[in-house]
C-alpha cells in the first residue's frame, strides 16, 4: 500500500475521530452524563498515534489502546446517533447507517492495525478482532435503540451476520496493509481427479450425516437419519457467519501468517495447519459460558481442531478459499436448521468421546494426505 494512500486514510481517520467526538459529546449533553466526556477524550487520543521520535513507546502504547477503544467507539457512535434523534430509524435508512458503520472500519484497519509490524502480534490480534467485531459489533450498534425490536434487525443480531461482514472488512483490509494477498480462489484443476471425487463425496456425506444422523448406537449410527429441518433466515445467516468469519480468521489470516513465520522450514505448511487448527479449537472454549456443558465443549474443541486441519489442508491443496467457506457454511446451516440451537446439548458419554476421537482421526488423516499431495507439487488446484 503506497504512502499516499496511507496518508489519505490517515486524514479520513482523523475526520472520523472528530465526528465521533462530536456525537459522543452531543449524546452526553443530551443524557446529562459527564462520563461521556471521558469517552470522548479516549477517542480524541486517536489523533496522537503517529510516529514520534521522542515518544515512541508512548505512541505504541496509545496505538494499542486505540485498537481496542476504537473497536467499541465506532459501533457505540452509531448507537448514540440512533438514540439521540427523533427520526424513525426503522425505515430503510437504518441499513444505510449500519453499512456506514462497517465502512468506517476501513481507515481504522489501515491506520491502526495495518501498522502492526511483527507476525506474532498480527497472529495474536486476529482472534481478538474476530471476537470483538465478528461477535459483538452489531449488537453494540443497535443496543438500547428503537430499532432493536425490528424483526430483521433481531435476525441480523442473533445470527451475527453483519458482525461477520464487519470483521471481513477489517481483516481483509489489514491483510492488504500488511502486504499479503487476498484469499486465493483458483478454479483450475490439475489434481488427481479420483482423489477430488472422493473428497467431494466424503464432504457431501459428512455435512448431511453430521446434522441429520439420529442413530442411537454404533450399529445404526451411520444409517439412521432424520431429514426434518427448519431453514429459517436466522439459521442460514448464522451458518454463513461462521463460514465466512471463522474461515477468514483461521484458514486465511492465521494460516497465512503462520506459513510466513515458518517460511524457512521444510514443513511450514504442516506447522501452520497444526497451530491454526489448535487456535480454531480453543476459540470454542468460551461456549461453556453460553450454557454448554464442559463435556460437550471438550468434544467440540477436539472436533474443531480436526476439522480445522481438514479445511486448512483443503485450502492449501486446492488454492480455492471458497471450498472451506462453502463446506463450513453448509455444515453449520444444516446443524442449526436441524437442531435450532448453536450450542451442543445432552449428556456426554464415554462412547461420545470415543466416536469423536475416531471421527477426528479420519479428518486428520485426510488432511495429512492432502498436505502431502500439496507438498509434492508447485501448483495444485481442485474444485467441486
Amino acid at each position: 500500500m503506497s504512502y499516499q494512500t496511507k496518508d489519505t486514510f490517515k486524514s479520513i481517520f482523523n475526520i472520523q475521530i472528530f465526528i465521533n467526538a462530536f456525537i459522543i459529546l452531543g449524546f452526553g449533553i443530551q443524557q446529562k452524563e459527564t462520563g461521556y466526556f471521558i469517552l470522548a477524550i479516549f477517542n480524541l487520543l486517536g489523533l496522537l498515534i503517529y510516529d514520534s521520535s521522542n515518544r515512541k513507546k508512548l505512541v505504541k502504547f496509545n496505538r494499542f489502546i486505540q485498537i481496542i477503544v476504537q473497536t467499541f467507539i465506532i459501533p457505540l457512535v452509531i448507537s448514540y446517533l440512533i438514540r439521540s434523534t427523533i427520526y424513525n430509524w426503522n425505515s430503510g435508512l437504518i441499513y444505510i447507517i449500519l453499512i456506514y458503520g462497517i465502512v468506517m472500519y476501513i481507515p481504522y484497519s489501515i491506520v491502526l492495525i495495518g501498522e502492526i509490524k511483527t507476525s506474532i502480534m498480527r497472529l495474536l490480534i486476529t482472534p481478538l478482532l474476530f471476537i470483538f467485531n465478528g461477535v459483538s459489533s452489531f449488537d453494540i450498534m443497535t443496543m438500547n435503540t428503537n430499532v432493536a425490536n425490528n424483526q430483521l434487525i433481531k435476525v441480523l443480531s442473533n445470527s451475527s451476520f453483519l458482525g461477520a461482514l464487519t470483521f471481513s472488512t477489517i481483516i481483509l483490509t489489514a491483510m492488504l496493509a500488511w502486504g499479503y494477498n487476498l484469499p486465493k480462489i483458483n478454479l483450475l484443476t490439475k489434481n488427481n481427479w479420483k482423489l477430488s471425487v472422493l473428497i467431494f463425496i466424503f464432504s457431501t456425506w459428512f455435512i448431511v450425516w453430521n446434522a441429520l444422523s439420529n442413530g442411537s448406537n454404533w450399529l445404526n449410527l451411520l444409517t439412521s437419519y432424520n431429514f426434518s429441518a427448519n431453514f429459517t433466515l436466522e439459521n442460514v445467516l448464522g451458518g454463513l457467519e461462521a463460514g465466512i468469519a471463522e474461515e477468514l480468521t483461521f484458514r486465511f489470516t492465521c494460516l497465512t501468517i503462520l506459513i510466513s513465520i515458518f517460511k524457512r522450514n521444510t514443513f511450514k505448511n504442516y506447522y501452520a495447519v497444526f497451530f491454526s487448527s489448535l487456535m480454531f479449537g480453543l476459540i470454542h472454549l468460551p461456549n461453556v459460558s453460553s450454557g454448554q456443558s464442559l463435556g460437550n465443549t471438550l468434544i467440540q474443541i477436539i472436533f474443531a481442531f480436526a476439522l480445522g486441519t481438514f479445511l486448512s489442508a483443503l485450502y492449501l491443496y486446492t488454492n480455492n478459499f471458497l471450498l472451506p467457506v462453502i463446506f463450513h457454511s453448509l455444515m453449520d446451516i444444516l446443524v442449526f436448521a436441524s437442531s435450532n440451537s448453536q450450542i451442543m446439548i445432552g449428556k456426554v458419554t464415554s462412547g461420545d468421546y470415543l466416536f469423536t476421537i475416531v471421527e477426528s482421526l479420519i479428518f486428520i488423516s485426510i488432511a495429512l494426505l492432502l498436505l502431502r499431495k500439496a507438498h509434492s507439487k508447485n501448483e495444485l488446484h481442485f474444485y467441486f
